[in-house]
């Protein structure tokens, strides 16, 4: 736990809890003293950090050693952390306790996200009746994949990748600038975002087949022009065509053009390889010589649409 000087920025306080359940009075509410200096001041945590490796803009070294150097605000909210200090991401499942960071609040219950941290006045005696309100840095991902029995006799899923996963995020989560660790630095020479090895893990319940995956936070958010459905996938997921008409990996629905270098390109996204018999043409149409026919075929799917309207999505 970590106490900054709002002014200042200089860290007034810290202290490390290794057993913060025997230290706590409730085992969900642990109550921890430190010393710090009155007034207002931020007070961060960071939990389960052992084995993480931090980027504080000069190089990658043990998360636990970068944050006893953070003795600034800015130190602090500089680091980025990562699983692999060669720049390698791991979408399997964590070993150890996922990795935690968040900050104080006088709520009893918050989302615990930056965008509602605000300088704690610390009384003269030191006491403050909020708590501490931590979010998970690693994501686990969850993708159920089904079709309409209507059109569709029968299908599976073959194989699926994921796209853009950032082997690194920030410490302290950013809702300005810039949002993503990943846009500003790489770690050991590596591409920020990358893709994962194609898999056919996949398992089915009735007519729906699911995956999953564990990652970092990549945030983006989707363009909007005039007119633009973002609910439909034809232009959700509509790349720019170069001079020759063939695809540029720039999609329409993220960035402005075909040789556009915006970092919102960079949103993860899913390609799924599906085989399916279908009752209908290529037009929906009801089939008339056949009863069905078979397709195979790759379908993109960038993550998001699931919070916020418009571009107030993110991906």
């Amino acid at each position: 736990i970590g106490v900054y000087d709002a002014a200042t920025g200089e860290r007034t306080g810290w202290v490390e809890v290794t057993d913060p359940v025997s230290a706590a009075h409730n085992p969900n509410e642990a109550t921890v003293s430190l010393n710090a200096v009155t007034g207002r001041s931020y007070i961060v945590a960071v939990a389960n950090y052992t084995g993480l490796m931090a980027h504080d803009g000069n190089g990658a070294r043990p998360l636990a050693q970068a944050l006893g150097d953070a003795d600034s605000w800015e130190k602090y909210t500089a680091l980025s952390v990562m699983t692999d200090e060669n720049g390698g991401i791991n979408t399997d499942v964590p070993l150890n306790a996922l990795p935690m960071s968040g900050h104080y609040m006088s709520g009893t219950h918050a989302d615990g996200s930056y965008a509602g941290i605000v300088p704690v006045n610390i009384p003269s005696d030191g006491r403050l009746g909020g708590s501490v309100h931590l979010r998970r840095l690693i994501s686990h991902i969850s993708f159920n994949v089904t079709c309409d029995p209507g059109t569709v006799a029968d299908f599976e899923v073959v194989g699926w990748t994921v796209h853009n996963v950032p082997n690194q995020s920030w410490l302290a989560e950013r809702v300005s600038g810039t949002l993503n660790a990943g846009d500003l630095r790489t770690v050991a020479g590596h591409p920020s975002y990358q893709p994962t090895v194609q898999s056919s893990l996949v398992s089915k319940e009735g007519n729906t087949w699911r995956f999953d995956w564990w990652q970092m936070e990549n945030k983006r958010t989707g363009r909007q022009p005039d007119g633009a459905d973002t609910d439909d996938y034809r232009y959700r997921e509509r790349e720019w065509k170069d001079a020759s008409g063939a695809n540029t990996g720039r999609y329409v629905s993220l960035v402005d053009s075909p040789t556009s270098t915006d970092p919102a390109n960079n949103a993860t996204f899913v390609e799924l390889r599906v085989r399916m018999r279908l009752k209908v043409d290529e037009n929906g149409n009801p089939l008339k010589d056949v009863a069905t026919r078979v397709f195979d075929g790759v379908y993109t799917v960038h993550l998001g649409y699931c919070e916020g309207e418009g571009t107030d999505r993110a991906r």
